[in-house]
């Protein structure tokens, strides 16, 4: 119902924008034809107007669907796209498009200064798409797993003082030091370990194809036994859930360039298997 009631709504609107580019077309053509037939009734100009509506909406309402099909497509998979992207990744590239929409707006007022007219709007317009998208993109590639230059300078210097264990801390992505000039050598991706939830779930090969997931995928022994123990169980809706699982990890073995990894360790003093997993991460 909800979907109908959205799909309805876009239907009226882009039916409701085709009259307006109709009026639009009816107010440009008006003053051209006044100019070779004078106008002597005062119903030709709304004849004009109503026409050019009617026509302008029947198109739009023709083509609504289409449009509508393929507007929802790009929504569904941008909405992928970003449940992919950690938090801070969104946020950059959230701010980097408002600081490049504003760059346009001050733009544009400086355009739009000489004069409203079509060329004048239709460069405004373009300024804010091209500002928006390379605002967009800068903040999109600004994020560095999560940590900014300054961050992983003192990171870096806190694991050579031997404050920190992790070497992986140390590790950030190829590029140069902005103080010091010096390289930084680069990141290394980090192990993304599975639970049976998880795998289950069946949404993380959704992920994997996207290819914004990075480093090794583990599965621990323990987990993989929950998961064969619960295909192998009585109940019919059980036994279904852990067989989709098992389905899951072997599309993941073949997405995947490099081979799923089973860890070995095992807690046998702990029965619970998340407990396990959060040990073992």
């Amino acid at each position: 119902m909800k979907n109908k009631t959205v799909e309805k709504l876009m239907r009226f609107l882009i039916t409701l924008l085709g009259a307006g580019i109709g009026a639009a077309l009816a107010a440009l053509i008006l003053p051209l034809f006044s100019r070779w037939y004078p106008i002597e009734s005062p119903y030709t100009p709304i004849a004009l107007y109503a026409a050019l509506c009617l026509v302008g909406a029947a198109v739009s309402f023709a083509f609504s669907s289409a449009i509508i099909g393929r507007t929802m497509k790009l929504i569904a998979a941008i909405e992928r796209r970003w449940d992919a992207m950690p938090t801070q990744q969104i946020v950059l590239t959230s701010i980097g498009m408002i600081m490049g929409l504003v760059v346009a707006a001050l733009i544009t007022q400086l355009i739009l200064s000489a004069g409203a007219s079509l060329i004048t709007i239709s460069f405004s317009a373009l300024t804010y798409v091209v500002l928006g998208y390379v605002g967009l993109r800068i903040g999109f590639h600004r994020y560095r797993g999560g940590k900014t230059p300054r961050m992983r300078r003192h990171l870096r210097r806190a694991a050579e003082a031997g404050i920190l264990d992790d070497a992986d801390l140390l590790m950030t992505e190829e590029g140069e030091d902005e103080e010091e000039g010096e390289a930084i050598p680069a990141a290394r991706p980090s192990r993304k370990y599975l639970d049976t939830s998880v795998i289950i779930d069946g949404r993380v090969l959704d992920i994997v194809k996207t290819g914004f997931l990075e480093g090794d995928i583990v599965v621990p022994q323990f987990v993989l036994a929950e998961l064969r123990h619960i295909a192998d169980s009585g109940d019919s809706l059980r036994r279904a859930r852990g067989r989709r699982g098992l389905d899951v990890l072997a599309k993941l073995q073949k997405e995947l360039q490099t081979p799923i990894i089973v860890d070995q360790t095992d807690y046998p003093d702990l029965e619970e298997v998340d407990v396990k997993l959060l040990r073992l991460c």
